[in-house]
């Protein structure tokens, strides 16, 4: 999924295959893409201010890293990395959660869950402890927004059901 700066200048998006596992960025008006970092990225989202980019990586596979990295959008510059496993906890080694970013672009929002319940956790970028921003009881967090003030959370939450059903004998 990629993602635009603020004033529409350039999107940003993870490039796989003949580009390499990089994340890249392009000017909206035209131009070539160029490289913001290159490692193992995904879903990358840009902060309010523009001047920096998180995303899902992947490090080494022996033993296998991964997490949250936030680096400088001008420069590649990786200023954070966090051990937040942002994975879908029904789909682990596909799926990512989404992410955001308070409005101040100081810290990151990210979704955990336990024991089948989603809320929604605020990472300073300085490395402090996270806290608990929403406190739920029951339900999965699909999506979540701010509003444009940032006085509004819009939440889309509910549950994951799955039946099997086994069909014999079809004539």
């Amino acid at each position: 999924m990629p993602d635009c700066c603020i004033d529409n200048k350039w999107v940003v998006y993870a490039g796989l295959g003949g580009s390499g596992n990089k994340l890249w960025r392009v000017p909206l008006s035209g131009g070539s893409p160029e490289p913001v970092v290159e490692m193992f990225a995904r879903f990358p989202i840009i902060s309010p201010d523009s001047s920096l980019v998180a995303f899902n990586y992947f490090g080494a596979p022996d033993p296998p890293r991964r997490g949250v990295a936030v680096v400088s959008s001008h420069g590649g510059l990786v200023m954070k990395r966090f051990d937040i496993n942002n994975s879908d906890p029904s789909e682990p080694h596909v799926g990512f959660r989404p992410m955001g970013w308070t409005r101040d672009s100081r810290a990151l929002l990210c979704l955990r869950d336990s024991q089948g319940v989603s809320n929604i956790w605020e990472q300073p970028r300085d490395g402090r402890p996270a806290a608990q921003v929403t406190h739920f009881e029951a339900g999965r967090i699909f999506s979540f927004a701010f509003s444009g003030d940032g006085k509004r959370l819009a939440v889309a939450k509910g549950s994951i059901t799955s039946d099997v059903i086994l069909i014999r004998n079809v004539k």
